[in-house]
């Protein structure tokens, strides 16, 4: 198993993103998203292994210095890699990197399994639509989320431990600095 740090959004966000896994999966172009029983979200970090009673306690602190905050996607990425993640771009805000920052210093102890993709030089802060897109269903996909596209903001107000795959929320900490 292997485990996601995630900032999860409002549910008005959340439901919003989820529409368009449901589009995906009805033009049976994807259904990773809901395949995996995932939660619409912004990841952190991902691990290969965690210890989940020392994490709890770290995750429930860091909670604590981080306010509820807004996130604007503007449009669609993908990462050209053998998976073919297909994700909505978010605005990066100073804000967002530094949660992440924080997130990466108070958790520089964790690093010897953190996936590298997640240190800060290389994260690229997304939330995935879908992944293991064919050549052909990626582009149609993108064709078929641009129709209607809106930049959409949500509210970043939870962190989550998941192990995956499938998707399985181990502890969630509303967000809350005033």
């Amino acid at each position: 198993m292997a485990y996601r740090i995630e900032l999860v959004f409002n549910e008005k966000g959340s439901n919003r993103i989820k529409s368009y896994w449901e589009m995906l999966k009805e033009n049976k172009l994807n259904s990773y998203m809901i395949d995996s029983k995932s939660t619409p979200h912004i990841s952190l970090a991902e691990y290969s292994d965690i210890l989940a009673g020392r994490f709890e306690d770290e995750i429930r602190r860091f909670s604590r210095l981080i306010k509820p905050f807004e996130v604007r996607f503007f449009g669609f990425g993908y990462f050209p890699t053998e998976e073919r993640v297909l994700y909505l771009n978010p605005k990066v805000s100073k804000y967002l990197l530094r949660v992440h920052n924080d997130f990466n210093q108070q958790f520089v102890d964790f690093n010897d399994n953190i996936n590298p993709y997640y240190l800060p030089e290389n994260w690229v802060p997304h939330s995935t639509l879908g992944k293991n897109f064919s050549e052909e269903d990626l582009k149609k996909s993108l064709i078929e989320l641009s129709k209607d596209f809106k930049p959409f903001a949500v509210e970043v107000n939870r962190i989550s431990v998941v192990e995956f795959y499938p998707s399985r929320e181990l502890f969630t900490f509303k967000l809350s600095k005033f």
